[in-house]
């Protein structure tokens, strides 16, 4: 608390001291002007011209040397010499003329507002691309407006398709449309703020995505392999083959050895299957059966076994 009020006092002695460097030059300086005065009229009055401008001329050197030793703007704020200043009291005449002639030197600050010249920031910059479009996005220091130059070549001009947004915005995003699929295209993002203050990017690049390709069409049938008859019977057989892919089974028999596939098969079984297990019933014993095995895949392709022939056994 001690150091405290040593500390307020020192800093009030300063203040005093500081005030008596700057009142005793401006004292001085209206004294002068008072007998600069004097003595311009006494020499006016015998009509001498020389001394007459010898004198307006260190009168003004005079003027100009004083009017720099203004009161320091704190000074004149904190002992209220400006209020003085406003009704021309409590101060002599010509210290009252001297200071009034600071002005605003050191008594008001103007705010000076200095303009933006800085350009924007581009960060971040991504795009997300299909086919036919690409969607471009940023961002900026500031807000901003934006815009989008793009084309299948490199040199970006200003004739290049252009996509724009006028909002001042800190996350920019634009659609680029109509685009060719698997192609590239070369573009530059511009960012633009409030003061004019224009920011290009480099010249990057992005390929759109080519149209997906129609699947291969499986045009190749089913093969049939391993055909034979197990478990001959008097009146009944199992008939087994294997295919190379899924397909159903379909099995016509006959006691001739033409056989009309177009009529409904004797068996068949729509199952998507490699594995092909079929029993034939009802069979006329002691008899020759000519059979045709059709297996038809998913896409439609059909596997044709035909030419074999089982006997069946006697009663």
């Amino acid at each position: 608390m001690k150091n405290q009020k040593l500390l307020k006092f020192a800093g009030f002695v300063f203040m005093l001291a500081l005030l008596a460097t700057s009142v005793q030059p401006l004292l001085a300086s209206a004294h002068n002007d008072s007998k600069s005065d004097s003595k311009g009229k006494s020499e006016r009055s015998k009509g001498d011209d020389d001394n007459k401008k010898d004198d307006d001329d260190k009168r003004k050197k005079d003027s100009k040397k004083h009017d720099r030793k203004c009161l320091p703007w704190g000074i004149i704020r904190n002992w209220e010499i400006d209020k003085r200043l406003g009704n021309g009291k409590e101060l002599p005449q010509g210290l009252f003329n001297r200071l009034i002639k600071c002005d605003n030197r050191n008594g008001t600050t103007t705010a000076t507002t200095t303009r933006d010249t800085v350009a924007p920031r581009i960060s971040d910059i991504r795009v997300s691309k299909a086919t036919s479009t690409a969607t471009v996005s940023w961002k900026t220091n500031e807000s901003t407006t934006g815009s989008v130059k793009y084309g299948t070549n490199s040199s970006i001009t200003s004739s290049s398709s252009t996509v724009a947004d006028g909002s001042l915005i800190l996350n920019h995003k634009v659609t680029l449309s109509g685009l060719t699929p698997n192609t590239t295209y070369y573009y530059v993002v511009t960012a633009r703020d409030a003061n004019g203050n224009t920011k290009d990017s480099s010249v990057l690049n992005f390929k759109t995505t080519s149209i997906p390709s129609a699947p291969e069409q499986d045009v190749i049938a089913p093969n049939i392999t391993y055909a034979t008859v197990v478990g001959l019977k008097a009146t009944s057989t199992r008939l087994v083959w294997i295919t190379n892919e899924p397909s159903d089974s379909k099995v016509w028999i006959s006691t001739n050895s033409s056989i009309n596939t177009s009529e409904t098969p004797t068996i068949s079984s729509s199952s998507q299957v490699y594995y092909h297990d079929v029993t034939l019933d009802n069979l006329a014993t002691s008899t020759q059966y000519y059979y045709t095995i059709n297996s038809t895949d998913a896409a439609g392709n059909r596997g044709v076994l035909t030419g074999n022939f089982f006997q069946t056994l006697a009663q």
